[in-house]
């Protein structure tokens, strides 16, 4: 049987903020909880000339803070 976390300590059951928390927040919460949740950027990147792709690249890049990396 699953157990049920607290309200707010886990990604399903997220915690919710108010208006005035959200003004409140700096750079540097945001920053705090990018690393503390992680985050992960995908892209793609096309050179060409000529409508003839030359370079294809698929980028792909996990932020997060070491500890909270499964291992």
């Amino acid at each position: 049987m699953p157990r049920n976390p607290a309200k707010g300590t886990d990604w399903l059951f997220p915690q919710v903020v108010t208006q005035s928390e959200v003004a409140e927040s700096s750079l540097l919460d945001v920053i705090d909880n990018v690393l503390n949740h992680g985050v992960v950027l995908h892209g793609e990147l096309v050179l060409g000339v000529a409508n003839v792709d030359l370079i294809y690249a698929k980028l792909s890049v996990l932020l997060a803070a070491v500890d909270k990396i499964p291992r």
